[in-house]
């Protein structure tokens, strides 16, 4: 059965693997005035980094958490209609640059990825899945194969069959 641990158990979990969820590394990485949630995961990865955990992204992580701190950023101004129009502009170069210099010199020196080739077969099982989001499946699958403990904030994985670890009280 899958276990949860709320952020003051960390020290539990000495020499075992965390794989890092987007909504995490968008606390961590690119604050939104969600302050509880910012602090409270920025000390949950100084403490794993103590105890020397093995930490974990995956590409679909590192794809995600760059879109939404675009439309984050996209959010901020009020002069572009369309999405695209920002993303396109001066602007949204100049916050992709900023996000891309973060993934590069933050995100991606610490943690190690961990992605899986899905086969036709484990797609379409996804696919099957009702009012599921495909993207927290395959990390739920990558956390189940590689016997993670995912960091997450997102109630959607209440009921994953994953250990999770979380300062979210709906998940609990």
């Amino acid at each position: 059965m899958a276990r949860k641990y709320r952020l003051d158990e960390i020290h539990t979990l000495k020499n075992m693997d965390i794989f890092f969820d987007t909504n995490v590394l968008i606390y961590i990485f690119w604050p939104t005035a969600s302050y509880v949630f910012e602090t409270n995961y920025s000390k949950a990865l100084r403490n794993l980094q103590k105890q020397k955990n093995k930490l974990y992204i995956s590409f679909i992580v590192i794809s995600e958490a760059i879109n939404r701190m675009l439309r984050i950023e996209y959010k901020k101004y009020t002069n572009y209609e369309r999405f695209k129009d920002f993303r396109h502009s001066y602007d949204g170069r100049q916050a992709l640059d900023d996000i891309y210099t973060i993934v590069k010199n933050d995100i991606l020196n610490s943690f190690e990825i961990m992605d899986k080739a899905f086969n036709k077969e484990e797609i379409e099982n996804l696919l099957e899945m009702e009012d599921a989001d495909i993207n927290d499946l395959a990390i739920e699958s990558i956390c189940k194969e590689n016997n993670m403990i995912l960091l997450t904030n997102d109630s959607d994985f209440k009921y994953a069959d994953i250990d999770l670890l979380s300062c979210n009280n709906k998940l609990f």
